[in-house]
């Protein structure tokens, strides 16, 4: 049984014979999630109802709408950060605040609890990971071991090309043109209750065509070829012995040996690779719409802000100019 409908059984969120204000917090999550369900993404519905879920493990589940105060979400927020990372803690609170707003709305509740609750600070090791960059010399240690790897052209194409991890795993062969030497992203693959899933990219603009450096063109040529490589009757770049895309999870356990044969950080992420790419790209003098669009971004300020980190030899070349060189005429 899927977890929406386990939920959908213990909370029945019928209003039926009963005064509205008695749903249960809980209940009406899961209504509010269900009635999303056709416009959410496969992974985002699943992240959803798992923060549903974790409202059922707390008396705040069981507390009627009517009953809910500010006082009760924040004890609820507070177990939560036990156990939880700050980032998942703040995910819930939206859902919560969200799902409230739509019960003021329909006038089952005459003002929205959540609009007064603070959220509890994290300790340090619960507050956000910052991305690391790696540097020219990790990047050239990081490519002599992946050459040596079953996937290094997916750790090819992460480096090259900036993609996201569903988006390499959801590459099939018909979105590669030798011709014009691109390769268009067009599809997603997540891990919904622990399967492979397909989906569409993040947003709209995610959906975008790449052009190829030529190294990396000659590598997927290479792998087109292998006769060792997996191969899938649904055309899927990367995927098992049996032909099914590989899962995320595996991903990651490769890309950890991977780091530790090239002797890097254990803590550096495959999304780092994103953000080293596209920081590298302007520190070459790539003009950060051009970088924007190659990372599937709509906004260049989002790009400028979450993606682009300055190398610290740069930092040192700034910070080095003379008061007299920089304000001259």
């Amino acid at each position: 049984m899927r977890l929406l409908d386990s939920l959908r059984a213990a909370t029945p969120s019928s209003a039926q014979g009963r005064d509205q204000r008695d749903i249960t917090l809980t209940a009406w999550l899961t209504g509010y999630v269900d009635g999303r369900r056709e416009e959410l993404q496969p992974g985002t519905l699943g992240k959803l109802e798992w923060h549903v879920a974790l409202t059922q493990g707390h008396e705040v589940g069981d507390t009627p709408l009517g009953r809910l105060t500010p006082a009760r979400l924040e004890a609820f927020y507070r177990h939560l950060m036990a156990g939880h990372k700050r980032s998942t803690v703040g995910d819930v609170a939206g859902l919560v605040k969200r799902a409230l707003r739509r019960a003021v709305r329909h006038e089952i509740i005459p003002n929205n609890p959540a609009d007064a609750t603070e959220l509890p600070r994290g300790r340090r090791a619960d507050r956000e990971r910052v991305a690391q960059i790696l540097q020219a010399g990790d990047v050239q240690r990081l490519v002599k071991a992946a050459r040596e790897d079953t996937l290094w052209p997916l750790w090819h194409l992460a480096l090259s090309c900036g993609l996201r991890h569903g988006e390499l795993l959801g590459l099939q062969w018909r979105d590669l043109s030798w011709a014009h030497q691109e390769l268009s992203i067009n599809r997603t693959v997540i891990v919904v209750n622990n399967r492979p899933t397909v989906g569409s990219p993040k947003t709209s603009s995610s959906e975008r065509a790449i052009p190829l450096p030529g190294e990396v063109i000659a590598t997927l040529r290479a792998w087109q070829t292998n006769p060792e490589r997996p191969h899938s009757a649904d055309g899927w770049l990367f995927c098992t012995a049996s032909g099914t895309p590989l899962l995320q999870n595996n991903v990651r356990r490769s890309w950890k040996r991977l780091l530790g044969r090239a002797g890097l950080p254990n803590s550096i992420r495959i999304h780092d690779l994103r953000h080293t790419y596209a920081s590298m790209l302007i520190a070459h003098g790539i003009d950060p719409r051009t970088v924007s669009d190659l990372l599937g971004h709509s906004d260049t300020r989002f790009t400028l802000s979450h993606y682009v980190h300055s190398e610290r030899r740069a930092r040192l070349r700034a910070a080095r100019i003379e008061p007299s060189d920089l304000y001259r005429d």
